[in-house]
């Protein structure tokens, strides 16, 4: 984890990143003036918690996440920390496990595969 405050130069890898998940974005052509004003925006976060806010962020959002979008998102992310600190939530995701669906998936990726070799489509396909 990074421990440093974001600056000009992190804060535009982070919205680069970002930038190709949006490749339609008007954002794009000013990612230089956006990551200064980001990394003064967001200058109570270390590097690694600004990272982490804005790909939850972008994760969250269809557009382009905005400094309010990036500010949440970490405020969201402490108070998940905070309950972890405090043990009342596990810091893991817990998911419901069904091995005959991961099954049924991992045969449907290897007839994908075998179908992209071949060229000829699934039988559960749709023609």
């Amino acid at each position: 984890m990074n421990f440093l405050k974001p600056d000009k130069s992190g804060v535009l890898k982070v919205l680069g990143r970002i930038a190709l998940h949006h490749p339609r974005s008007k954002q794009i052509g000013v990612l230089d003036i956006l990551a200064e004003d980001y990394a003064v925006a967001c200058r109570d976060m270390t590097m690694g918690q600004f990272e982490s806010a804005a790909m939850k962020a972008n994760a969250d959002s269809n557009y382009f996440p905005v400094i309010k979008q990036i500010r949440e998102a970490h405020a969201a992310l402490k108070e998940s920390e905070a309950l972890c600190m405090a043990g009342q939530t596990s810091p893991e995701p817990m998911e419901d496990w069904d091995a005959q669906k991961h099954e049924i998936s991992a045969q449907r990726a290897r007839d994908v595969l075998e179908a992209l070799r071949t060229g000829i489509k699934p039988a559960w396909m749709k023609q």
